[in-house]
């Protein structure tokens, strides 16, 4: 990984499910039995400070994993955090098959609230709790 600074994006390199369990035990293996989600990716972020305004560009692409199916080749997205509430973040994503967008709020320092419509159909939201480690800013 490498992180982002004034003039560069942040660079990741990294995957999903890449194991199996079964009789090999492999990182790329071929079998496609509880690997449903496999990928692997490289993305870049970029944050940019604009009138007061906190707009994200990310861009990645992936090989999709054995099934071809998760994040088959090139996906990206926008965010955007507002001066006027920098708790809030609206975002657009292309996930390489469909458009979604959604929205994340920060409640009292703890509180996530966020929903999201998936190919701008699909309705969905939800709410976590921030956890802040002892030495942690916030």
């Amino acid at each position: 990984m490498i992180k982002e600074s004034k003039l560069r994006p942040s660079l990741v390199i990294g995957g999903n499910d890449l194991y199996t369990t079964g009789q090999e035990l492999e990182i790329i293996s071929q079998r496609t039995s509880n690997r449903f989600f496999n990928s692997t990716f490289v993305v870049a972020t970029k944050h940019l400070d604009v009138a007061d305004n906190r707009i994200g560009f990310t861009v990645g692409i992936s090989n999709g994993g054995v099934r071809k199916q998760n994040l088959n080749g090139v996906f990206g997205g926008i965010s955007f955090a507002p001066a006027f509430l920098p708790t809030l973040r609206l975002m657009a994503e292309y996930d390489a098959e469909v458009v979604s967008t959604g929205a994340d709020i920060l409640l009292w320092k703890h509180l996530y609230v966020f929903g999201m419509a998936y190919d701008l159909k699909h309705f969905a939201g939800g709410l976590s709790y921030r956890f802040y480690l002892k030495n942690q800013a916030h």
